[in-house]
């Protein structure tokens, strides 16, 4: 994992490669109601970045909403919270095997944001103490 953003990002990411497995479990809002696993590929304290089979019967798209209630880095145990979030952007290409889409935190109580910070900071101790 790292830390990045540039000039034109609110909040710095952190980024998660293919060793460092940061998965999240979210539900939808829209009807019906699903609960989705998707590979997280960066986040910060705006927003998360994830990728999902392409070939789901699930199809988000701009303006959804979803909820975010759990994150999970490799095999630690869970991580709950609860944060909405919208669909900013979708990349979605026929040729891919995984569609990845931007989503943007909607609602974060400081509850959840404290949250939020507490598992960025257990990726990054993992990522110094390896």
């Amino acid at each position: 994992m790292a830390v990045g953003g540039n000039e034109r990002r609110q909040f710095n990411r952190a980024l998660f490669d293919h060793k460092k497995k940061v998965s999240a479990i979210l539900d939808t809002t829209g009807s019906p109601k699903k609960t989705i696993v998707v590979q997280v590929v960066n986040i910060s304290y705006g927003g998360v970045f994830f990728t999902i089979r392409a070939t789901r019967e699930i199809h988000l798209q701009p303006n959804d909403l979803i909820i975010f209630k759990e994150f999970r880095q490799n095999d630690s145990p869970p991580f709950s919270i609860y944060a909405e979030a919208k669909i900013v952007w979708v990349l979605d290409e026929p040729a891919m095997e995984y569609t990845g889409m931007g989503s943007r935190f909607t609602h974060l109580s400081p509850e959840n944001k404290e949250k939020l910070s507490e598992f960025i900071r257990s990726c990054v101790q993992d990522d110094l103490s390896a």
